[in-house]
Formats: structure tokens, C-alpha cells, sequence
């Protein structure tokens, strides 16, 4: 049997969130109150016929439920990784129409054994309390990195093949095929400074002949060089916008004309103090929650932010778009993801 991957277009009924709460405190920094606020004020940015289901801890003495759980529904799940977008399963159809989830390994470099564990089980969980089908997918591949367009072309960046080495790429090919329906897969480069080796914050379907790109500006601007905060080098920005530049073209080349891919420019990434660690999404506007016809936009309170906005309204007018300006999105950002990363719908 084939199945096939669901469009993220489609209009989910149930949207779920960890509870960042559920954060260690070994893992915890001086953003970490900033990201509960956020998550406190995003559940009511939802829409009314959507679900809110939030995974926490509410039977671990001394629990602090951050998200209030009186109008949502809270799910017992000890889970201390807030990425749900990575962990999750994949949502597919069988060929009777049937909703099926597809458990790939979660195993991304840049996390600890036990971190890597904790997401699979987490997964596996969630299936359980779903009462879904699954089928276990021998491939390593992280929920972040797989967009598709719902008719058989898919896309992801060549950390698949290093991840997977044990496997040719048709093998890898072959496996997206049996299980997500995709029958033309396309790899593209990472992005230079891009530890986890996703696509959500460079490319992404909009609808079935649409692609959105990433774009950075050309130069900085007398307004960036005077906002007070670390900044990539001159020589990075160059070299990130020449290879979005370059990932564009290829993606153009291997989709053909009757594709349209549209460039939304994200700002020049702003670095924080940190150590080690996952690059900030700063200013990453792909990276946002699509819901059916709605897109909730990621703002950074940057000149920047109504730029973005004004891409999606003029190239896509069946669309609403929703701009999230919310207190905390900017310390999300800093750890590496923002809104596509911290939630999962069905």
C-alpha cells in the first residue's frame, strides 16, 4: 500500500504545544520566563474550531502548569523538548483516506542521547493518544526538515544523506515514496551556520505550485547597524544571501516553470551571548504556524516584520495573513526556532 503526505493547507481541527514548562532546569537561561509569557499569550491567538492541546507534567510535585489549562486540554506527557515539529510523526493518508502517522527516527546530531530517546518516546506516546495507525520509518529525519507540495514532490536538505549513510539516496528515495507518497524528492544544501539542517526557515510550500525562498538583504542598513545587537559579519551575510540566491535557482530549475517561487527576506540574524548551541532564528519569517487558510506570522518588532506582511498579502490574497507580535518571540528566536517548531497539528 501507498500512502500519502497531507498538505499542511489542509484545515487541522487540533493544534498541540509543549509546555515549556517541561524545560529542565539545568536547561534554563534568563529567556526562559520570556518564552513561558509568549506561550501564556499564543494559545488564545488561535482560532476557536481549533483544539489547543498542551503536553505537561500536572502530577510532578510542585508542577507549575506555565499555559492556563482551564480552557485547554492539558495532556500528562513528561517531555522536556518544546520542538514538537521535530519529534512528531509525519501525517499521511492511506488509500481508503484514513489519517496514518509515520514515526520516523528521531536521532539529530546536536542533541544528547537521552534527548534524542525522550523525543522518540514522546512520539510514540502521542500515537498511543491518538489511537492512530503508525508505521515506524527506517530513516533518520527530523520533522523540520520536509516540506512537500501534496502531489508527489518533496524537499529536503542533504543532512537526510549524511544522517543516513547506511542508505543510497535512491534507497532514501524510495522510502519517501513508499511511505509519503513522494515521488520526486529534492535535496538541497544546508545553510551555512545551520546546525540542525532544516528546511523550515529557508524553504516551504505554500500551496501546491508555490514555493516560498529565503532571502537577506543586500547590505546592512544605517538603521541595523545602529540597533546595539551582534550581528553576522559582512562577509556572512554576503555568502548566506548568495547561497539562498543560488538554493532558489536550483529549486527553480528542478520544479520547472509552471512553479512559482516567491522570496521573503528574513533580517539579518542578530546573535545573542550564547555558548554553543543552535543558531538563532532572528528574523526568520518562513518559520511561521500555517492553519488551513491562515498564517500566523512570526514579528520582531523590526522594520523588517511589515515588509514580510506585505509579500504574503500582495502574492496571496486567499490567504489571512495574521501577524503575531507578541512579547517573547524575539528570546524563542534566540533558541533556535520560533513558531513552525513549537507546534504540531492533526
Amino acid at each position: 500500500m501507498k500512502y500519502k503526505a497531507i498538505p499542511e493547507w489542509e484545515t487541522p481541527k487540533d493544534i498541540y504545544l509543549v509546555n515549556p514548562d517541561c524545560i529542565p532546569a539545568s536547561r534554563r537561561n534568563d529567556r526562559y520566563e520570556k518564552i513561558c509569557n509568549l506561550y501564556k499569550k499564543l494559545v488564545y491567538c488561535f482560532p476557536g474550531y481549533i483544539n489547543v492541546n498542551i503536553f505537561g507534567d500536572s502530577i510532578s510535585p510542585g508542577a507549575n502548569i506555565t499555559v492556563p489549562t482551564e480552557q485547554f486540554k492539558l495532556i500528562n506527557l513528561s517531555v522536556d523538548n518544546i520542538w514538537i515539529r521535530d519529534w512528531a510523526p509525519f501525517l499521511a493518508r492511506d488509500e481508503a483516506g484514513n489519517s496514518v502517522l509515520m514515526k520516523f527516527i528521531y536521532e539529530p546530531f546536536y542533541q544528547s542521547k537521552s534527548e534524542s530517546e525522550n523525543g522518540n518516546e514522546s512520539a510514540k506516546w502521542l500515537v498511543c493518544f491518538l489511537h492512530l495507525e503508525m508505521y515506524l520509518v527506517p530513516l533518520i529525519v527530523d520533522g523540520g526538515n520536509f516540506t512537500h507540495n501534496g502531489e508527489g514532490i518533496g524537499i529536503v536538505t542533504n543532512r537526510v544523506i549524511s544522517d543516513n549513510e547506511y542508505y543510497s539516496i535512491k534507497e532514501i528515495e524510495d522510502i519517501f515514496s513508499k511511505y509519503l507518497g513522494i515521488d520526486k524528492l529534492i535535496f538541497i544544501p544546508v545553510e551555512p551556520g545551520e546546525e540542525t539542517g532544516h528546511t523550515d526557515g529557508s524553504v516551504r510550500f505554500i500551496d501546491n505550485k508555490t514555493l516560498l525562498v529565503g532571502d537577506y538583504p543586500a547590505e546592512y542598513s544605517l538603521q541595523t547597524l545602529s540597533s546595539g545587537e551582534n550581528k553576522v559579519s559582512f562577509l556572512d551575510l554576503k555568502k548566506s544571501k548568495e547561497f539562498m540566491d543560488k538554493v532558489s535557482l536550483q529549486l527553480q530549475k528542478e520544479l520547472g516553470d509552471e512553479y512559482k517561487i516567491v522570496r521573503i527576506k528574513n533580517s539579518i540574524p542578530l546573535f545573542p551571548e550564547r555558548k554553543g548551541g543552535i543558531a538563532p532564528a532572528f528574523g526568520n519569517y518562513i518559520n511561521y504556524i500555517r492553519l488551513g487558510n491562515k498564517i500566523f506570522l512570526p514579528q520582531y518588532n523590526i522594520p523588517e516584520d511589515l515588509e514580510a506582511v506585505n509579500v504574503l498579502k500582495k502574492d496571496f490574497k486567499d490567504l489571512e495573513i495574521i501577524p503575531v507580535c507578541l512579547d517573547g518571540i524575539k528570546e524563542l528566536s534566540f533558541e533556535g526556532g520560533v513558531l513552525n517548531c513549537i507546534t504540531w497539528v492533526i
